[in-house]
């Protein structure tokens, strides 16, 4: 390499999945296009604040059935924006893009796989739909005449040229396809430094033989507990950091309201996974939960928690999360409950979306790389190492029963063994109709000899279902509880619980199953969308809508109370139109709380919210100073909270009841 060809240092912002000129990106359902190009101008100017040499956009620049002048006005504000702010923007076509025909799309935008040169690096867009691209809702496969291109461009690129690949969807993981492999066999001849992805809707970082990839949210209906994001990638020596940020256009000021410490903490039970003792997210103790708890401790344990990031067993706190891009901040640890601190700290190959699970003296974890680890829980010594081939992200929380560790990724469900680490079996999640499922974060359920799977997207036809399930023993008799036609077919990775013979779940609604009759003995209560699980007592059943939270009774025949939800700080999953600011975004990934006679609620603005079972009357109140995407849990007179930016804190009631 020539010394002019020394890679430099530079920056670029990253955007994926705008899915601008939508029929409903306005209130009136018009779609109001103004509205939409100012958020993204707003998203690219909050990007840019620290610089940049160039804007990458992932594809799916517009929403489906958008023809080729939505592309032109698309076409017309980022050369705006780039005479605006002095930096090109470079694209890559996504599948909701393709819907024009190859033509068309060229006319716009020109090529669609190219590849740039910058400061001594490399940067090769990939167009996976070129010429023999079919479209239906996901395309399965790269087309022939991609892959010929990219061998052309790759010919000429010094191998020691540091590389990036940009494409709209995964070729090894979540949305692999046809050909993605050879691909990744191609790139492999060269110094790939990272790849990079869209599509998914989810905050996740990953590696595939030694390639590290990257991806994230582009817009607001993501399939995990991830934000809206804009992505800041530095490339410096020969290395790829990328930054995932929170988007923080047009959201509201909250103010945190930390209670003074002045408490001790004390233990009685374990909560070792999200549903807790019951299974039910419901926990009985001598406090008197009305008075408002006080901070015991807080403390920073590495980047952010998902919905299950938080258990206790054994005297110990364990706790996984996901690094924002920061490898460094991807672990699996454990803390003193009572104290707050480390007891030991292991780093993990991917983020923990789904957090960890405790059996015995063993902690377990999922990684978006696809490993399941199982560890020492007194010292954190990794057992072994199981990872599902493909490394495709398993973003649940694992479940453990009759010595089989169960989780899932992507269309397949797993069963390893809890004590070797040796896979037992694996099962093809739907064998009907359309297969992806997207990273999802709904934990696993096993009742008497079936584990169930909630499938998180696409689940609208018959034979593909929200709801899965195979023998949990041999992962054999694929059944499925087919949908309710007026569910929607995203926000279903909400964690499910057994209650009274009945399996709940949460969609655009609660589901719930009679598993007596489960071809027969579903019923549905529609709402807006959700994306927590329930909980359930007797005979209620609450649920923390992304709207509002109700509590449903009768066995969700009737509603007994509901409480708006309030303000998020970032763009989660959210209310109907908080993308473009026509009101406040909100949003709920936590499962609700029950104690004694009242229910906790966590939301995206960071509060801890109390409600009187009976009334859903306030109690009390808490803001902390992150989102709450982690389901709070209890023990003894303690209420502990994981937030999106790596914090745990304990909350102890300190006036007992008689």
């Amino acid at each position: 390499m020539l010394a002019d060809q020394i890679p430099q240092p530079c920056r670029f912002l990253w955007l994926t999945d705008s899915h601008l000129y939508a029929r409903n990106t306005s209130p009136d359902g018009r779609g109001d296009c103004g509205s939409a190009e100012q958020f993204f101008e707003q998203m690219v100017r909050e990007g840019l604040r620290e610089g940049a040499d160039f804007v990458l956009h992932t594809g799916d620049f517009c929403n489906g059935n958008i023809g080729v002048e939505g592309h032109r006005r698309f076409k017309k504000l980022i050369d705006r924006l780039a005479r605006e702010h002095g930096v090109p923007f470079h694209l890559v076509r996504g599948n909701h893009d393709a819907i024009i025909p190859d033509a068309e799309y060229f006319s716009v935008y020109g090529e669609g796989t190219c590849l740039h040169r910058h400061k001594g690096w490399a940067f090769l867009c990939v167009d996976r739909y070129f010429r023999t691209y079919q479209h239906t809702q996901h395309a399965f496969a790269m087309s022939a005449e991609t892959i010929a291109r990219c061998r052309t461009l790759l010919a000429g690129l010094d191998p020691a040229t540091p590389l990036i690949v940009a494409l709209h969807d995964d070729p090894v993981g979540v949305s692999r396809f046809h050909r993605g492999l050879e691909l990744m066999h191609l790139l492999e001849r060269h110094n790939v430094r990272s790849l990079l992805f869209g599509h998914v809707q989810a905050n996740y970082t990953g590696g595939f033989r030694g390639i590290p990839f990257f991806t994230c949210v582009g817009d607001d209906r993501p399939h995990d507990s991830s934000p809206l994001t804009i992505a800041v990638v530095d490339c410096i020596g020969g290395e790829v950091r990328c930054s995932l940020r929170p988007v923080t256009v047009n959201v509201p000021a909250i103010e945190t309201d930390l209670p003074e410490s002045r408490a001790t903490v004390c233990i009685d039970g374990d909560w070792a996974d999200v549903r807790g003792p019951s299974r039910t997210r419901a926990a009985a103790g001598g406090v008197c939960e009305t008075t408002r708890p006080t901070l015991a401790w807080r403390q920073k344990v590495g980047g952010g928690f998902g919905p299950s990031g938080l258990v206790l067993a054994g005297g110990r706190l364990l706790v996984a999360g996901f690094g924002w891009g920061n490898p460094a901040d991807r672990i699996l640890a454990a803390l003193d409950p009572v104290g707050g601190e480390i007891l030991w700290q292991h780093s993990l190959d991917g983020d923990s979306l789904g957090g960890p699970v405790v059996h015995g003296d063993t902690v377990y974890c999922g990684t978006s790389a696809g490993s399941l680890l199982a560890c020492d829980a007194e010292t954190g010594a990794v057992r072994w190492r199981w990872n599902n081939r493909d490394n495709m992200p398993i973003g649940c929380q694992p479940l453990v029963a009759d010595g089989l560790v169960h989780c899932a990724a992507n269309w397949e469900m797993y069963a390893v063994d809890a004590a070797t680490g040796v896979t037992r079996w694996r099962s093809i999640a739907t064998s009907d109709g359309f297969t992806y499922m997207g990273p999802g974060n709904a934990a696993p359920l096993v009742v008497g000899d079936r584990v169930f799977h909630v499938r998180p997207f696409n689940a609208t036809e018959r034979g593909t279902s929200q709801i899965q399930s195979v023998l949990a023993a041999t992962g054999r008799d694929l059944q499925c509880v087919d949908p309710h036609p007026q569910m929607h077919p995203r926000f279903r990775h909400a964690t499910p619980v057994f209650h009274r013979g009945k399996l709940y779940g949460v969609a655009n609604g609660l589901v719930e199953v009679d598993l007596a009759d489960p071809d027969g003995g579903l019923r549905f209560f529609q709402h807006s969308e959700g994306s927590a699980g329930p909980a359930c007592r007797e005979d209620l059943v609450v649920v923390s809508y992304h709207d509002e939270i109700v509590c449903y009774e009768g066995g969700g025949g009737s509603v007994r109370w509901r409480v708006p939800q309030l303000p998020a700080r970032w763009h989660f999953g959210g209310a109907s139109y908080s993308k473009y600011g026509f009101e406040s975004p909100l949003g709920a990934f936590a499962m609700p709380l029950i104690l004694n006679r009242s229910v906790v609620s966590a939301d995206c603005g960071g509060r801890l919210r109390c409600f009187a079972i009976e009334s859903g009357a306030g109690l009390w109140s808490i803001t902390l100073p992150a989102p709450l995407l982690c389901s709070p849990i209890f023990s003894g007179n303690t209420l502990f909270a994981g937030d999106s930016e790596g914090n745990v804190a304990a909350l102890v009631f300190t006036e007992q009841s008689g």
